[in-house]
């Protein structure tokens, strides 16, 4: 989980100084679809353990990574209508919401498959 969280963190931050800066960014395009697609496939990965091992607050995790596919989805849709600026906005909320939820809730997953004995990496 720690790799899958800092590759979204660097695309973080690479997206928004692409959304923040005056100039084209020929690769923006690349990091905003790669933010997406790395947020899906983390939050799959994410439920999948969760299933496999009885995570007891699966449900409520669940609805936040519900919470954060959506959020990656809007980005990248206000990005291909052209609105750096929304696209910005919409970034810094994704990007407050994503370091609580690995901070909260990811931090107890971690916590409890370690404490059964899985992988949590």
């Amino acid at each position: 989980m720690e790799v899958e969280h800092t590759d979204m963190q660097r695309l973080l931050a690479k997206a928004r100084d692409g959304l923040s800066s005056n100039g084209q960014n020929i690769f923006l395009s690349e990091i905003l679809e790669a933010l997406f697609g790395s947020t899906r496939v983390h939050t799959f990965t994410e439920n999948l353990l969760m299933r496999l091992y009885e995570y007891p607050d699966r449900e409520h995790h669940i609805e936040e990574h519900e919470v954060l596919d959506a959020m990656a989805l809007e980005i990248w849709d206000a990005y291909k209508l052209g609105d750096k600026e929304l696209s910005l906005r919409k970034l810094t909320k994704f990007t407050n919401f994503l370091n609580k939820h690995i901070d909260d809730e990811d931090e107890r997953l971690s916590r409890y498959l370690t404490e059964i004995g899985a992988t949590a990496a």
